[in-house]
């Protein structure tokens, strides 16, 4: 799993400045064919993530329940648990701090729907100033984070899938990409 998980995140590098010099030479449909296999990667990552207990948002999470009270409190646990790997709290401690992603961590739930929401929103950005030619509109990446951090999405927290079969299909799908690269 570690393998495969290494594998998607060099081929992130390798990815991001190709998606950036058909951003700057204004290549709509390269860049749109590198941010959508930029996606595909972060959702494979996620799905590979699924298949290990200690790679679950949900098993951090559900470490919470226990510890409240009553659903008032377990609503405040909720939130810190989740803004500790996001935002680190308020505004304040988050962007004056320098505190925001501190936490930063590649677990199944937190990958699909934190930050390949991240990540969609900035080439959404980034697509509608190529489209426009207006510059790309300012993201408030603070209240993204937020968003995520009072959801009250429940994640799981027991491994689902097959490692080595989602392995087997990232090695094929860059494989098949590299291939396709050279012609």
């Amino acid at each position: 799993m570690d393998i495969a998980r290494q594998t998607l995140a060099n081929e992130s590098r390798v990815l991001l400045p190709q998606i950036k010099t058909a951003h700057d030479g204004k290549n709509r449909p390269r860049f749109g064919a590198l941010t959508r296999r930029w996606l595909r990667l972060m959702d494979m990552q996620d799905q590979l993530l699924a298949t290990n207990h200690f790679f679950l948002v949900g098993a951090w999470l559900a470490d919470v329940r226990p510890w409240a009270s009553n659903l008032t409190e377990f609503a405040r646990l909720d939130y810190d648990a989740r803004s500790i790997l996001t935002t680190w709290g308020d505004r304040k401690a988050s962007g004056d701090g320098q505190l925001h992603d501190y936490g930063n961590k590649d677990w199944a739930g937190l990958t699909r729907d934190y930050y390949r929401a991240r990540w969609q929103t900035y080439f959404e950005s980034l697509d509608a100033e190529l489209r426009s030619g207006s510059p790309a509109v300012q993201i408030d990446w603070y209240a993204l984070g937020d968003a995520w951090n009072h959801s009250t999405q429940r994640y799981s927290s027991r491994p689902r899938g097959d490692a080595f079969a989602i392995a087997t299909q990232i090695a094929t799908d860059i494989s098949g990409t590299a291939a396709e690269q050279d012609r």
